[in-house]
């Protein structure tokens, strides 16, 4: 939005439409997606309806702008109730169950606990990337996976990823099979239901933009344990993949 207005006192409402450009030259996409990296660019024209983003040498996308929500409320009890049958359905059919929690109220205990319940009665790895409202109401899962602002700011203390008796107070308290803390450019910890501490140095040579790491290792962690790689292969599986989503 244009800040045009504002330096001239007219306001703060900015321009109908907003017009940016993408480089993705330097990411991984580009490499995956076989672009040039002289074509490795997207433009994109945002109204407060549509969006329009144009990809050089890829399809053309219009779609309705998004919103972010504001205003976090849990779903009502009938709602609740749909959603946690058709989950029980899909764990059935699944080999991995991943909750990605985002605040946004459709996560309610409820849901989360049939989740995880069902996935321990199908036999299949749950792994959980949390957010502050819920973060004690994800007992059973086999990864619990949040990073050391999150833990820290749930915990009211300071992390302790070298103690490990602080990582194991840490691991019972969440009720976790296993705790696995990202620490951004200083790697992982995982903490252990058998009682070890493994910890996992960064993989990316210089990182760039650490956008989407913590995504990228939910995910790995997720099909890796549902390959059946033990819960070690899988952090060191999801290091290195967060190391090339960081990577320039």
């Amino acid at each position: 939005t244009s800040l045009v207005p504002v330096i001239h006192g007219r306001g703060s409402a900015g321009r109908d439409a907003v017009f940016s450009e993408l480089d993705y030259a330097f990411r991984p996409a580009r490499r995956i997606l076989g672009v040039a990296p002289e074509d490795a660019r997207a433009f994109s024209l945002r109204t407060r309806r549509w969006r329009y983003v144009y990809w050089r040498g890829l399809p053309e996308q219009l779609g309705i702008s998004a919103t972010r929500c504001r205003v976090h409320e849990d779903l009502p009890q009938d709602a609740t109730d749909a959603l946690i049958a058709v989950v029980r359905q899909a764990v059935r059919d699944s080999h991995a169950l991943v909750l990605e929690d985002y605040n946004k109220g459709v996560l309610v205990p409820a849901v989360i606990r049939a989740a995880i319940d069902a996935a321990v009665e199908a036999g299949i790895p749950t792994v959980v990337d949390p957010k502050f409202r819920h973060f004690f109401d994800y007992g059973g899962a086999t990864v619990f996976k949040p990073n050391a602002v999150e833990l820290g700011n749930a915990t009211g203390g300071r992390v302790q990823a070298g103690d490990d008796e602080w990582l194991e107070d840490a691991r019972r308290t969440l009720g976790a099979r296993n705790l696995l803390l990202t620490l951004g450019e200083h790697g992982m910890a995982l903490r252990c239901e058998d009682g070890t501490t493994f910890r996992i140095p960064t993989l990316a040579r210089q990182v760039y933009d650490v956008s989407g790491a913590g995504d990228t290792v939910t995910a790995f962690m997720a099909v890796a344990l549902a390959a059946g790689a033990d819960i070690r292969e899988a952090a060191v599986l999801a290091a290195a993949a967060a190391g090339i989503e960081v990577g320039k």
